[in-house]
C-alpha cells in the first residue's frame, strides 16, 4: 500500500532555471538577451491555484477540462507541444486540409459523432466503389469483398484464424480483460504465436500480420494475444475495427477529425496552456504539486492523459506504486508514419479500382481513397506500420517518399509515378507522442500490471484512449476516458 504523507515542497530556483534556460540558448536559440532569459525565468516561477490540473492537451484531456470546467472546477491544462490535439494533428496537401493522425469515424463511435455535430462538422464517406488491390507474394490482383483472394487452403485458413479471434474476443470483459478464464494462456503468448498454434499456413498468417500492423502498428510478434483480443472486444467485433462501410474507416470529416479538439480548446481560454511540458508532480495529504516549464500549480486533483511512455518521463515524488510504474515500462507506442498523395484527379476509379489496397510484401502497407467529393485532386493515405515504420522512421522524407511511390505504382499503375504533392508525418520521431496510435502491451503486462491502468495513485487519476474499454485506441475512446476521469474527480470534489 503506497503512503502518500506530506513532503517538503519543491521550488524552482532562479539558478536553475537560468541554467536550463541558457542550455536552449546554447543550442540555437538565436538572438535570446538576458531579457528573454529573466521573462522566461519570471514565467517559470509563476505559481497558480486550481482545482484540477490536467496534462495533456489531446481529445481526453480536452474533453476532461471541458466537462470540468462546465461543471464549475478550476482547471488548468497543460501541454507540452505548441498546438492542441496530441495524436490529432492538421496538416495541407495541394492546398488541401488533411489529418496528419487520427481521421476516420465509425458508425458506432457515438460520442464523437455527436460532440462532432454539435460543432457544426460534416462528414462524407470513405470511398469503396470498385475493386481493392491485394499483393500476394509480390502478385498484384483486384478483388471485390471483405477479404483477398487468397487460394482455397489458404481462405479456409484465414477464415479459422478471424472466426476463432472473434470467438474468443466474445469471453472478454473489456473492464477487466485479465478476468477472462483463459486470461494467463492468452497472455502468455503473442498474436503470431497464437496463429501458429492454429494454422501452418503461411499465407493466412500473412494477412493476420498485415491486420495486425494495420490495426495496432506493431508487428504480431510484438504484441499479446489477449491485448488483441481487448481491442477486438472495446470495438464491439473484428468487423466493426477492421471494416470500411459499417467499421471504423467509413468517414472522415470535411476539414479534418482535428477540429474536434480546436472547438474544445476554446472553451478553455486562458486555462491552456501550451509548450509546457511537466516535469514534476508531488502529493501529499495537503494537495498536489505540478511542476511545468511555464510554472507550478497547485491543485487538489490532477488527471495525467497523456500515453503511458510519455507519463514516465515524469518525475513522480513519492513514487508511484509499482502496478503504475511497471505499466509504464510495459506499453511502448506502436511505430506509424502516414503518408498522404496528391494527384490531378482520382485516376484509380477510371480502372474500377476504389483505390484501397492491401499488401503482405510492400514496405508501405495499406492505403486508401480520402479524396473529398467536393475537390478536383484525387487524394491516398497509408502508412508504414509496425516492422517497417521501424524500419523506415529514421530514414529520410525522399527515401520515403520514393519507396511510397514506388509501391503505390506498382499496385496502381504508371498514373501513380507522379504525384503533384507529397506529405507525411512521422510519428515516431514527435517529441512527446513518440510513435501511434496507441500504446501496446507485450506478453505478460495485462495480467500483471493491467488494473493500473484507471486505477487512481492518491491524488493522481489516469485518463487517454488506452485506459478506454469502449474504442480503446481510437479518439472515441479518448473521449469517454475523459468523460470518465472527469465524473471521477468531480465525484471525489463534491464529497
Amino acid at each position: 500500500m503506497n503512503s502518500y504523507t506530506d513532503k517538503p515542497k519543491r521550488t524552482i530556483t532562479r539558478r536553475e532555471a537560468l541554467a536550463g534556460l541558457a542550455g536552449s540558448v546554447a543550442v540555437g536559440a538565436v538572438g535570446a538577451t538576458l531579457e528573454n532569459v529573466e521573462a522566461a525565468t519570471t514565467e517559470a516561477n509563476m505559481e497558480y491555484t486550481v482545482d484540477v490540473v490536467i496534462v495533456g492537451a489531446g481529445a481526453s484531456g480536452l474533453m476532461a477540462a471541458h466537462n470540468l470546467k462546465k461543471a464549475g472546477h478550476r482547471v488548468a491544462i497543460l501541454e507540452a507541444n505548441d498546438r492542441v490535439g496530441g495524436r490529432l494533428k492538421r496538416g495541407e496537401i495541394a492546398g488541401q486540409v488533411i489529418d496528419l493522425g487520427g481521421q476516420w469515424v465509425g458508425p458506432t463511435q457515438t460520442r464523437l459523432l455527436e460532440l462532432a455535430a454539435s460543432f457544426g462538422m460534416k462528414t462524407y464517406p470513405t470511398f469503396i466503389t470498385g475493386k481493392t488491390i491485394a499483393e500476394i507474394s509480390g502478385k498484384v490482383t483486384p478483388y471485390r469483398g471483405a477479404l483477398p483472394p487468397l487460394q482455397m487452403k489458404s481462405s479456409t485458413e484465414l477464415f479459422k484464424l478471424m472466426g476463432g479471434m472473434s470467438r474468443d474476443a466474445e469471453t472478454i470483459n473489456a473492464k477487466a480483460p485479465w478476468e477472462a478464464k483463459d486470461a494467463a494462456r492468452w497472455d502468455s503468448m503473442t498474436v503470431a504465436t497464437w496463429a501458429r498454434e492454429i494454422t501452418s499456413d503461411s499465407a493466412a498468417q500473412d494477412f493476420v500480420r498485415v491486420i495486425i500492423q494495420a490495426v495496432c502498428s506493431v508487428d504480431p510478434e510484438q504484441i499479446s494475444y489477449l491485448q488483441w483480443l481487448f481491442y477486438i472486444r472495446s470495438a464491439g467485433n473484428l468487423n466493426q475495427l477492421i471494416d470500411t462501410a459499417g467499421g471504423a474507416q467509413q468517414d472522415l470529416y470535411v476539414g479534418g477529425l482535428h477540429q474536434v479538439c480546436t472547438h474544445l480548446a476554446k472553451s478553455l481560454g486562458d486555462d491552456l496552456v501550451l509548450g509546457c511540458p511537466v516535469r514534476a508532480i508531488e502529493q501529499d495529504d495537503n494537495g498536489v504539486t505540478v511542476h511545468g516549464d511555464k510554472g507550478t500549480w497547485h491543485a487538489k486533483r490532477v488527471v495525467i492523459t497523456v500515453p503511458p511512455p510519455t507519463a514516465s518521463r515524469i518525475e513522480y515524488s513519492p513514487g508511484l506504486p509499482y502496478q503504475r510504474a511497471g505499466l509504464t515500462q510495459r506499453m511502448p507506442m506502436g511505430t506509424v508514419i502516414k503518408c498522404f498523395l496528391a494527384y490531378d484527379k482520382p485516376f484509380w476509379r477510371e480502372d474500377g479500382l476504389n483505390g484501397q489496397a492491401v499488401s503482405t510484401t510492400a514496405e508501405f502497407g495499406a492505403f486508401f481513397d480520402i479524396t473529398n467529393p467536393n475537390n478536383p485532386h484525387g487524394l491516398l493515405t497509408g502508412f508504414f506500420d509496425g516492422g517497417p515504420a521501424q524500419r523506415w522512421a529514421d530514414r529520410t522524407p525522399d527515401e520515403r517518399q520514393k519507396q511510397v511511390i514506388k509501391d503505390v505504382t506498382r499496385m496502381l499503375g504508371r498514373k501513380a509515378k507522379k504525384p503533384i504533392d507529397y506529405v507525411e508525418q512521422n510519428w515516431p520521431r514527435e517529441q512527446w507522442s513518440i510513435g501511434g496510435y496507441t500504446s501496446i502491451p507485450g506478453p505478460g503486462v495485462l495480467t500483471h500490471f493491467g488494473e493500473g491502468l484507471v486505477k487512481p495513485c492518491g491524488r493522481i487519476h489516469w485518463a487517454g484512449t488506452e485506459t478506454s474499454d469502449v474504442w480503446s485506441g481510437y479518439v472515441e475512446g479518448a473521449l469517454l476516458s475523459g468523460d470518465r476521469v472527469a465524473k471521477e474527480v468531480q465525484d471525489i470534489l463534491k464529497g
